[in-house]
């Protein structure tokens, strides 16, 4: 019988998964982070109660967008984004430099200064 070895990574980003649909069914209190003129539609929200930093030292939380509700990571040290949700099954090697004075430098510097 073959044995199955599953990779460290493997096994962490599934049970993180797993804990994000757990607790979105349980808390949810969203703060409206970006919002923009009239005439552009986008905005970003941030659920408060799902900031959670983790062992690695990157903060996790669920944000909100016009295209959607996807688990976010952001490495506040660095000023890194990570897209959790974004199917590459490896979201640690797509990382996104954050530019300061952007939506998502918004978004990192609330999220880091509640973690």
């Amino acid at each position: 019988m073959r044995s199955r070895s599953y990779s460290t990574k493997a096994v962490l980003a599934v049970g993180f998964c797993l804990l994000w649909n757990v607790s979105a069914a349980h808390a949810e209190n969203w703060v409206r982070i970006v919002s923009n003129p009239d005439d552009d539609p986008s905005f970003a929200d941030v659920d408060v109660d799902s900031i959670l930093k983790g062992d690695d030292g990157l903060v996790y939380y669920r944000g909100r967008e016009d295209m959607g509700v996807s688990p976010s990571a952001v490495d506040c040290q660095k000023q890194i984004f990570y897209v959790i949700g974004d199917g590459s099954g490896d979201w640690k090697s797509s990382p996104y430099p954050i530019k300061p004075g952007t939506d998502t430098a918004k978004e990192a510097d609330f999220v880091c200064s509640r973690a």
